[in-house]
């Protein structure tokens, strides 16, 4: 399937580890539209939304192929990309390491930090590294699957970002972009696998696999020649730094990355389709990348429940009732009084699944005697990770007062964050409610507005129910990214 080029959001990706931006490519086009390899890391994915340059790791300084491959990224994220994504990577989440490829890619693409999103591996990592944001200009978050959505809202209304060709040569990097588009346009797509659960849409093709004969390449600026030879290294061939693993099923007598030189000519490559979803996996095993995605769950996936609302609305009674279904042992003080009981924000951590729930409870920030208001909202932020949390407006059900006219406004003015669209309204006291939630809330405007602001994203609690896994499934069943959770 063919895509207007102009009408798609251009994302770059970039970082060492391989099989984790394979994973961020998939989740950024959900498994959709045309998926092709330049070679073994470096992926091209096309759905209806996104054109992804995944490139290779740019950043190992025994790469022999780095200006090659920069020169290829930059031919096919013309004319330019919306954002650059650096995914750092456990082994990599030190801040020496983490500034040098900030940097690295400043030098090497131009000022780009304003379209540059640095993914972290866990919520430690954003915490520890929370400065950078303000120090290098950049969006800050977390590696997560909500990625398609997320990367929508940073392109929107923002600009393709302009090379500076200080390194390599426009003339060069456009000539390269008219090669390449009519090598992937000349491969003709396979019809989509009957097995959807190991395959996307269209087959994986090497875009390499079609070239007959090469034509010659610039060499970038200030670029040694590239070594000469009159045949194809031979088979099998050592491993070098930046080139592909040896994998008899995938590569047949070549090394990709040596291919990519004018003096090369190549050898026929069989098709393959990515590890991520192998032809050889026995029936009913789960694809490659889906254990590439529970391996990652299991090391970053941490899900943040954030308790906000007024005093003595069950703030903290609602965060103990989700600690008692998963098992925790630690309850947040709570207790019917007119004046705060909680002081501070108080977090409890519980994995479930692979994936670790962090439940936040928090002071009523709009409390005039709350004491260090603005310290406590400052630890409040750094639990607002995009793509990781969920907030609880907690209220009574049939206790609506003045101070609560427009809360959502007034907590969002208060943190400076806008998180509406994580919100979900929770009304406790659920015993209270006679009949319908639907037909109450027409009958309550002030309520009914605040429930339009979180588009009707609502749960009632019952606070004194027995069967609290029960209502606490059906909470989680609400929120996509913990939906398919299974609580005991």
């Amino acid at each position: 399937m063919e895509h207007n080029s102009h009408s798609l959001y251009n994302v770059v990706l970039l970082g060492r580890k391989a099989h984790l931006k394979e994973v961020m490519v998939r989740n950024i086009t959900e498994n959709q539209g045309e998926f092709q390899r330049l070679s073994q890391d470096f992926i091209v994915a096309t759905n209806s939304a996104f054109r992804v340059v995944s490139a290779p790791d740019i950043f190992d300084e025994n790469n022999m192929y780095v200006d090659q491959q920069v020169i290829d990224v930059m031919a096919l994220s013309l004319p330019g990309p919306h954002i650059f994504i650096l995914a750092i990577d456990l082994d990599n989440a030190q801040e020496k390491k983490i500034v040098k490829q900030i940097r690295t890619l400043k030098n090497t693409f131009g000022a780009m930090s304003k379209n540059l999103v640095v993914t972290l591996p866990d919520i430690e990592s954003f915490q520890l590294f929370s400065h950078l944001k303000e120090k290098y200009n950049i969006v800050l978050t977390t590696a997560n699957e909500n990625l398609a959505s997320l990367c929508t809202d940073w392109c929107l209304g923002r600009k393709p970002f302009t090379y500076d060709y200080s390194l390599y040569s426009e003339v060069v990097v456009k000539r390269r972009r008219e090669f390449l588009s009519k090598l992937r346009y000349s491969i003709s797509s396979d019809p989509p696998d009957s097995s959807p659960l190991t395959q996307p849409k269209n087959r994986t093709k090497s875009v390499y696999s079609a070239i007959q004969k090469f034509i010659p390449l610039a060499t970038p600026k200030n670029s040694p020649t590239p070594p000469e030879s009159s045949s194809p290294p031979p088979s099998p061939a050592p491993q070098s730094p930046g080139s592909p693993p040896s994998e008899p099923h995938l590569i047949k007598n070549i090394s990709l990355n040596q291919s990519i030189f004018p003096s090369h000519k190549l050898s026929q490559m069989d098709c393959y389709t990515p590890p991520l979803a192998s032809h050889h996996a026995p029936q009913g095993a789960r694809p490659l990348f889906e254990k590439y995605w529970i391996s990652l769950l299991k090391s970053v996936e941490v899900f943040q429940h954030h308790s906000l609302g007024l005093t003595g609305t069950g703030k903290s009674a609602s965060a103990n009732t989700i600690l008692r279904v998963l098992k925790s042992k630690r309850r947040f003080v709570s207790m019917p009084n007119s004046e705060p009981v909680t002081r501070e924000c108080q977090s409890e951590s519980v994995e479930v699944c692979g994936t670790r729930l962090t439940v936040l409870d928090t002071p009523d920030f709009l409390h005039e005697s709350l004491e260090k208001s603005q310290e406590q909202v400052e630890q409040c932020k750094k639990y607002l990770v995009p793509g990781h949390y969920v907030v609880l407006l907690v209220l009574k059900m049939k206790r609506f007062t003045d101070e609560e006219r427009d809360i959502l406004n007034k907590l969002q003015d208060k943190l400076g964050v806008s998180f509406v669209d994580h919100t979900f309204l929770l009304l406790t006291c659920g015993e209270d409610l006679k009949g319908k939630l639907y037909k109450f809330l027409p009958l309550n405007p002030e309520l009914d507005k605040i429930a339009s602001q979180c588009c009707y994203r609502c749960h009632v609690f019952k606070n004194q129910h027995k069967q609290n896994a029960a209502q606490v499934q059906k909470l989680f069943k609400k929120i996509p990214q913990i939906s398919k959770l299974k609580l005991k």
